[in-house]
């Protein structure tokens, strides 16, 4: 199902998308005060899209979407296992429900989103706790799962319950690496995610999101003292919540839908055809210029233009600012010639 251009106010008002995963251990809460602690939590965490674990059917989705303020869409996908992967976003996102990666015990759920100058795939996951081989099975499916949506888009979020250990290559560290990513460490990462003190819950990027969209860590989300008891009757996990830039600059795709995700499959051989390319990345196409495409640019004589050929490849957009001659009016003429252009 296709979410366009939606009339809605704005995210946020500084720019600034605030996403979220939290494991609720089942939803909605049996009681009123559990109920009412759950709803005040993410409406201060200040959310815009929020990936929830174990949601346990349509009904529940729905009563979500009814009951906590602030989010108006949802992608999720009914199965029979009752601990369902939901992702939640406010009213103002663009988002395209694409199909859901398969193999999870705990079906995974996928989308694709907009707004303004940010846009992404984002996959949330709840690996097997019990079942330790099939932990490792799905782990293996990650990697094929994480090239198809870069043939998408180079902006691409994994966020979820992954149950990892501190056992030898069972950390998300080694994960992380495994599938090319990076993971977003919380600056309190020592409380863990759990009451217990374990973590299991992580928001993963890839590279080209954390040169140019991710501000600074993530950051567990920690209940007072006061609400201790009740927190851990909720969920005896912790939220994880991450802050991204939205500057139109910073977009990979031009148009919605994106043509790539007109037909999508996470087949790793299905990818677009010649005349429907994926997404390239600002940064791409910044390394990617020719000595004409800079000096096509409004502002960009020939020694300007020679002096952005020498600088290549550049290690993120904001690298153009030690270029001699190149201030925040240039800059932001570039980046606005070379990324708008961008399919």
């Amino acid at each position: 199902m296709i979410f366009a251009d939606l009339i809605v106010v704005a995210v946020s008002p500084d720019g600034v998308l605030v996403l979220g995963t939290w494991n609720v251990r089942g939803y909605p809460e049996k009681t009123a005060e559990r109920a009412e602690w759950l709803s005040n939590t993410l409406l201060s965490m200040g959310l815009d899209i929020v990936c929830i674990q174990e949601i346990g059917n349509q009904a529940d989705s729905d009563a979500f979407l009814d009951k906590e303020k602030g989010f108006d869409i949802a992608a999720f996908e009914n199965s029979s296992d009752k601990m369902d992967n939901a992702i939640f976003f406010a009213g103002g996102i663009q988002i395209l429900d694409v199909p859901d990666p398969h193999g999870f015990q705990h079906p995974a759920q996928a989308a694709y989103f907009r707004y303004r100058g940010f846009d992404a795939m984002l996959i949330t996951v709840h690996l097997s706790w019990s079942d330790r081989a099939r932990r490792e099975k799905e782990r293996e499916l990650l990697p094929e799962i994480v090239q198809r949506a870069l043939q998408v888009d180079p902006d691409v979020i994994i966020a979820g319950d992954f149950n990892t250990t501190e056992r030898s290559g069972d950390e998300i560290s080694s994960l992380a690496d495994s599938l090319g990513l990076q993971v977003l460490v919380a600056d309190n990462t020592s409380i863990g995610t759990t009451y217990s003190g374990a973590s299991y819950d992580f928001i993963l990027v890839s590279p080209d999101l954390v040169e140019e969209e991710t501000i600074g860590s993530s950051h567990i989300v920690e209940p007072s003292e006061e609400a201790l008891n009740l927190a851990k009757s909720v969920s005896d996990h912790r939220p994880v919540i991450a802050q991204f830039r939205t500057d139109e600059k910073y977009a990979d795709c031009k148009g919605w839908p994106p043509r790539a995700l007109l037909s999508f499959s996470w087949d790793t051989t299905a990818t677009a055809a010649a005349d429907e390319p994926a997404c390239v990345s600002c940064l791409a196409a910044l390394n990617a210029a020719s000595y004409g495409a800079f000096k096509a640019v409004d502002g960009i004589g020939d020694v300007l233009a020679q002096r952005l050929v020498d600088g290549q490849p550049y290690a993120s957009t904001s690298a153009l600012d030690d270029i001699r001659g190149i201030g925040p009016v240039k800059m932001e003429a570039i980046l606005d010639a070379l990324c708008s252009g961008q399919p």
